[in-house]
């Protein structure tokens, strides 16, 4: 018994890298390291580590339950992770910089309601022009709302709530024999909305004075509840949607019709 005890000692000083995000320069990685079993009531107590390339090694996290999937910043030192630290099994975003941890999801969800009313026309921007410029050319998408304030919000909420449906297709995981379902409903319910983007995307081009200033200012109020709807239900999909956390990556009223990438 006594050797069984030693063995079972050793095996929980296991540890198992995860998760590996080199920083900007190259010359350092944050890896998720995770202990070889965990007690009943609780999770696996993993840890983001920075590792170098001289061996030297700093843990970053050091709070109750489990730390995962880190991702260093492109343009600075921020490193990003997972963890269910606020509530054991519920899995939220954080950000550590210069030494303190706090909640992304939040940051996220406001960047996200900034986001969500220019990007589909920015899309067809770039799909009309072919340029990769066009595609970050906020100006010009702006110029074109002014000349079509409500051709803009009429398409961008239609394009916005046809997105809940695949959203409420992952509270429960689909068979495999049905993983075609989903792409049908994706076409069914976006291949529309992105037409009637593009209508009036066109629309705007047709005009070549902006609209009464009423016209824009209603407009854009009209914008706000529909962005914040959609921001809400895609924040809300992280707790219904089997694939957790992962969900708020996955946006379908803007990425290509692969929205169960796990099947």
């Amino acid at each position: 018994m006594d050797r069984l005890a030693d063995a079972l000692e050793r095996l929980d000083r296991v540890r198992f890298p995860s998760g590996l995000s080199f920083d900007r320069s190259g010359n350092a990685l944050a890896v998720a390291i995770s202990p070889a079993s965990h007690g009943p009531n609780e999770s696996f107590q993993s840890r983001i580590w920075r590792y170098t390339l001289d061996g030297a090694a700093t843990q970053l996290t050091h709070r109750p339950n489990g730390d995962y999937s880190p991702a260093y910043s492109p343009l600075d030192d921020r490193l990003a992770f997972a963890s269910d630290r606020t509530i054991k099994g519920k899995v939220d975003l954080f950000l550590l910089e210069g030494g303190k941890v706090r909640p992304l999801g939040i940051i996220g969800a406001i960047l996200l309601a900034i986001v969500a009313p220019w990007l589909p026309f920015l899309q067809v921007r770039y799909a009309v022009e072919g340029r990769a410029s066009a595609f970050f050319s906020l100006r010009a998408a702006r110029d074109r709302f002014r000349r079509a304030p409500w051709a803009f919000a009429f398409s961008l909420l239609v394009l916005l709530v046809a997105a809940i449906p695949l959203y409420l297709l992952k509270i429960e995981m689909i068979p495999r024999e049905a993983a075609w379902l989903p792409s049908l409903v994706f076409v069914i319910f976006l291949a529309p909305a992105r037409l009637l983007t593009g209508w009036a995307y066109a629309r705007s081009g047709r005009r070549d004075r902006p609209r009464h200033w009423i016209l824009r200012v209603l407009g854009r109020l009209a914008i706000i509840p529909a962005a914040a709807l959609y921001v809400l239900i895609v924040f809300l999909a992280q707790y219904t949607s089997w694939g957790g956390v992962s969900s708020l990556y996955e946006q379908h009223a803007f990425l290509l019709p692969v929205p169960f990438i796990n099947m």
